[in-house]
């Protein structure tokens, strides 16, 4: 059930959501709410904390003791499966 939410929710990312699991997915090491928000210049810490909640239902990523987010690899693969990595970007 969680792989097939996982499935769906690549399928169907795009914008802003997909800006954010872009960000957390390049990410050397978990990051945080704010972290995003800076990162990607959004609005408001909360906005950046919409999108987090929407990946992490779809099971996208996952959050560690500290309140920090990363990737789930599972998912990773699910959802880079149409990409190819040309110099560094994704294609």
């Amino acid at each position: 059930m969680a792989d097939e939410k996982a499935r769906k929710a690549g399928r169907y990312l795009s914008g802003v959501i997909w800006e954010v699991y872009l960000y957390i997915l390049t990410s050397n090491e978990p990051v945080g709410v704010r972290d995003v928000w800076r990162g990607l210049s959004l609005s408001s810490p909360s906005l950046a904390q919409y999108h987090i909640n929407n990946l992490l239902e779809a099971g996208l990523i996952s959050q560690t003791r500290d309140g920090r987010y990363l990737a789930e690899e599972k998912a990773k693969l699910d959802v880079l499966r149409n990409f190819v990595l040309l110099r560094g970007r994704l294609i």
